[in-house]
């Protein structure tokens, strides 16, 4: 599946607190937090498919989850959007903000329509389907000149904006990011050697960098959490993702991270060619469903961290059961606010 509720980035800086982590791990565990909450609840990033009805030769055609019609064949005749009227239950619109569609209904007014198809399969539907669909802007573009279309390697100018986890929308193409990827060699040098306990950098073009961006010099990553441009200082957080905190001389070349690797044509959409500046929105989930994905990516690792043994501590500290957790994050209290009827 591509889909992912929360991101690596997300999970981290929220839960665990730490500047250090498998990238590839936390991913994994995400995504099957992500699945998990698909098949207990449905779907919160949509995906896109066709799929076959049959109306019963009725004005109105009651439908899974729907989030937006791409296309409708009734009876081999296309429709078009003046034929039909979106429903959810007995009311046009919505099922709630950002939320589903539920049924068809013939518009009195229709040309090429007076009843759904009685015939099996008789109707096509090309839709995005699922519970909710909300997408943002990252602020980033598209850096590559262009993104062909069987690229896997998205380049922007600002690698704080995409973190692994990301659901990205291209256009209409949806694309997963699956990994940190390349660097972006010598983007600038810092101009005074680096102690092993300094905690900022002084750089020839602070204005390079950007705070959120990781950073590599010699084999050691930092995070950038700010610059300034009166000092051509950058405050970072070293030894970055469990690498190791070192010496560096002056004039050492600053890399940094602005490659992503990324799963083209996600969700059931397909891949496209973008070209450079091409704005980078991504999808995100309901909050409710944010935390939960979090909380389970948690559960999920801390049951790897014990050896899958579902308990930490000992008898004088005190034990914690991680099979326990889900259940009392009262599913079904969730469940509730995303109830379609019909």
């Amino acid at each position: 599946m591509d889909r992912a509720y929360c991101t690596v980035a997300e999970l981290v800086a929220d839960l665990f607190k730490t500047v250090g982590c498998d990238e590839t791990a936390m991913l994994e565990h995400i995504r099957s937090a992500s699945q998990f909450i698909d098949q207990r609840l449905g779907m919160f990033i949509p995906v896109t498919e066709t799929r076959y009805f049959c109306g019963h030769g009725r004005t109105r055609l009651n439908l899974p989850p729907m989030l937006g019609v791409i296309s409708i064949v009734n009876d081999d005749v296309t429709l078009s959007t003046s034929d039909y009227l979106l429903y959810a239950g007995d009311q046009p619109g919505r099922m709630w903000e950002n939320g589903p569609y539920t049924a068809l209904v013939v518009d009195p007014d229709a040309t090429n329509l007076g009843s759904w198809s009685d015939t099996e399969d008789g109707v096509a539907i090309t839709a995005r389907w699922g519970l909710y669909e909300r997408s943002v802007s990252t602020g980033a573009t598209v850096q590559n000149n262009p993104l062909a279309a069987v690229d896997t390697a998205l380049v922007v100018a600002d690698g704080s904006k995409l973190s692994p986890g990301m659901v990205l929308l291209l256009e209409t193409e949806q694309a997963l990011v699956t990994a940190t990827g390349a660097l972006t060699a010598a983007v600038t040098t810092v101009t005074e050697s680096v102690a092993l306990t300094d905690d900022e950098l002084t750089l020839a073009n602070e204005t390079l960098v950007k705070a959120g961006e990781v950073i590599r010099i010699d084999f050691e990553k930092c995070l950038i959490l700010d610059t300034n441009s009166t000092t051509h200082k950058a405050a970072v957080i070293r030894g970055y993702n469990g690498t190791k905190q070192a010496v560096h001389a002056d004039n050492a070349a600053v890399d940094v991270y602005r490659t992503y690797t990324i799963s083209r044509a996600a969700n059931g959409t397909t891949a496209a060619a973008h070209a450079q500046g091409t704005a980078i929105s991504r999808y995100v989930p309901p909050e409710d469903i944010k935390i939960l994905a979090k909380q389970v990516s948690a559960l999920i690792k801390k049951l790897a961290d014990s050896g899958y043994a579902g308990r930490t501590g000992n008898a004088e500290l005190g034990q914690v059961f991680y099979n326990d957790i889900v259940s009392k994050f009262n599913l079904e209290l969730i469940e509730q606010n995303y109830e379609v009827g019909v």
